[in-house]
């Protein structure tokens, strides 16, 4: 954190006004709301004055996250937050946004079960934290424009994905990529990620989209 406020502004992921040129901003996002968030990244970031997002799983609070099949992926062992340690993180640095009720890939949900992953996350969230929740994260990224426009009718003012691209381009975006940061990066992979190395990838993630989108038809 200290190597990104070297080289960028902070920023909630909501921001909406115009962006200095010649500036570099960034907005730290969590995805799944894991407890080791709450022990590990956010007293850290709430030393630094650093604004984060977490997208929590309305249906998922104090679960173990049931939609990793891979035994030795490393989230596999993490647990949820429960919605007391949500709310015991009592900053204004802390935006709360939805990653849907229960992690599901939302593009293969008939449009019934889509909108109600959207709407009732967004309702249920409010309910618990006592919050407006003005954010969704696709889980998995995968989205398509049917869920985007869903997002926007559910209320949601601004959705993001895991498309590797600039966020925050224009002043009335609504749909903001993200660049994935592991614990694992060497310092120059970090330091190239923050500094938008990296945005080449779009054009890979495209291609293993359609791939992926060819599977599931099939």
């Amino acid at each position: 954190m200290d190597l990104l406020l070297r080289f960028c502004i902070p920023l909630h992921a909501d921001y909406a006004e115009t962006l200095t040129e010649g500036k570099r901003y960034a907005a730290i996002t969590f995805d799944d709301g894991f407890k080791s968030v709450l022990d590990n990244a956010v007293p850290v970031l709430q030393d630094r004055h650093i604004p984060f997002s977490i997208f929590m799983l309305s249906n998922r609070f104090n679960y173990y996250p049931d939609w990793i099949k891979e035994k030795d992926h490393p989230d596999r062992l993490e647990i949820i937050m429960s919605v007391d340690q949500l709310n015991s993180i009592n900053t204004p640095l802390l935006n709360i946004g939805s990653h849907g009720m229960t992690h599901s890939d939302l593009t293969v949900l008939t449009r019934e079960d889509a909108k109600k992953e959207l709407l009732e996350s967004k309702n249920q969230l409010e309910s618990f934290t006592n919050r407006d929740i003005k954010l969704f994260a696709f889980p998995d990224g995968f989205y398509n424009k049917d869920l985007v426009s869903m997002a926007r009718t559910a209320g949601y003012e601004r959705v993001f994905t895991v498309d590797p691209v600039n966020a925050f381009t224009q002043k009335d975006e609504f749909v903001t990529g993200r660049f994935d940061v592991s614990p694992s990066f060497w310092k120059i992979e970090y330091l190239l990620t923050i500094l938008g190395a990296y945005r080449w990838l779009i054009y890979a993630f495209r291609l293993k989209r359609l791939i992926l989108g060819l599977f599931k038809r099939n």
